[in-house]
């Protein structure tokens, strides 16, 4: 590493979200994090990348061969979620900082081999729950950290999405994505335990699928299908979030093909440590709606965060409003934010430089591969439940012995 702290990344994939790491990153650190090298297999996806970054890092085909040719001071895996334990295991023997996209894996067993894996690495691995950084959800851990609404009772978090891109990638079946409980909802339930200090501990779900899915072929896409009148049709290059400046869509399958078999309308229940429990819900075909509502209530009021509002005002993107009735105190404050066009309610930039100050080792990571193997097993436990309609203990009945002492220890220091 030079004398001017630089530090040089490699990117594993470079696609939708590892371009937009480099160009977040390099402009979160002012260019001292440059992205110098990516594993790329697809030239598609690799001009595309350069294109968004501005810059052309050299192209490998394998992890091997960059390492070979490249110095580099860290790593950040962000492949399609299928293929993290694979890569994962290439960049073991570099022995450098990582930062591993989330979720860690997409089926039961994989998640756990990763947990496995890191435990003989000796240098720190940050996992990108990127929500954690942002402005707005930092601001609503101060408050609850000041006792604002007394001892933390419950929480209710919801999220309703069009569905769009999220059934028209790797996504839209459990073996390429995990199911939406383990691709979108551990953003939500790992800011949950975050926020509340607590961790999961029992989970009830009942999970369907409602609108996705059916007879059509599996190589059938939007660009070749004439009906123009689906609903979820998607033209690849389009920004896939308006709102934001956003990566354009790179693929255009059939949400309803016949190996479509991930849910998109689920709820859970959560029982939790130190008395506190909580529901989660998402569903991904409420076209037009699109919104984000956390609800957190404690012994002295309750704390309500809209990070996606349904209808925007003109002064803000986002809003925290804590309500409650102590004498002497507001009955009502709120707090507002503008998230600058920024995906992720412009939380990158901060866990860009987070894991700038890990690589340089002044800092540990935030959000470490226990506290989100721990996330994503609430995820596993909720199809469990809807299919065996049951309620599930984790340690009981989903966590694997060896693993344990992980699982208890995750969301304990927050």
């Amino acid at each position: 590493m030079n004398a001017a702290s630089m530090v040089n990344i490699g990117i594993v994939g470079f696609g939708e979200m590892g371009k937009r790491h480099a160009l977040e990153y390099h402009h979160a650190t002012q260019g001292k994090m440059k992205f110098v090298a990516v594993v790329e297999p697809e030239e598609e996806r690799y001009r595309e990348g350069c294109a968004w970054y501005g810059q052309s890092p050299v192209r490998y085909t394998s992890v091997n061969d960059m390492l070979l040719n490249e110095q580099l001071d860290a790593i950040i895996i962000a492949s399609p979620n299928c293929f993290h334990l694979e890569n994962l295991k290439d960049c073991m023997a570099s022995g450098l900082p990582l930062m591993l996209e989330k979720p860690l894996e997409t089926s039961f067993e994989k998640i756990c081999d990763i947990v496995r894996l890191v435990r003989s690495y000796q240098a720190p691995i940050m996992v990108d729950h990127v929500m954690r950084y942002a402005p707005i959800i930092q601001k609503a851990k101060q408050l609850i950290d000041s006792g604002a609404i007394g001892k933390i009772c419950s929480f209710n978090f919801v999220q309703y999405h069009g569905g769009g891109a999220l059934f028209t990638t790797y996504r839209r079946t459990l073996a390429g994505g995990g199911g939406q409980l383990i691709e979108k909802a551990t953003h939500d339930l790992d800011v949950a335990f975050y926020l509340c200090g607590a961790a999961p501990r029992k989970v009830t779900g009942v999970c369907r699928r409602q609108k996705f899915g059916g007879d059509k072929p599996e190589d059938l896409t939007c660009s070749k299908c004439d009906d123009f009148s689906c609903a979820n049709r998607v033209v690849v290059g389009e920004n896939s979030n308006g709102n934001v400046k956003d990566v354009g869509l790179s693929h255009d399958l059939c949400s309803f093909a016949d190996v479509v078999d991930v849910y998109d309308n689920e709820m859970c229940l959560i029982e939790c440590t130190n008395g506190v429990f909580g529901s989660y819900s998402h569903c991904f075909f409420v076209n037009n709606h699109f919104s984000r509502r956390y609800e957190i209530i404690g012994t002295k009021g309750i704390l309500y965060i809209e990070l996606t509002m349904r209808e925007k005002p003109a002064d803000c993107d986002g809003r925290i409003t804590l309500a409650r009735h102590i004498p002497g105190l507001p009955n009502k404050e709120e707090y507002k934010f503008n998230y600058e066009g920024k995906i992720h309610y412009n939380g990158g930039p901060f866990a860009g430089r987070h894991f700038y100050e890990v690589i340089l080792g002044k800092t540990k990571p935030l959000t470490t591969v226990g506290d989100a193997f721990t996330a994503e097993m609430v995820g596993i436990a909720a199809m469990k439940s809807s299919e065996q309609d049951r309620k599930i203990d984790l340690e009981r009945d989903i966590v694997p012995e060896d693993l344990l002492p992980v699982f208890k220890d995750a969301y304990r220091n927050i």
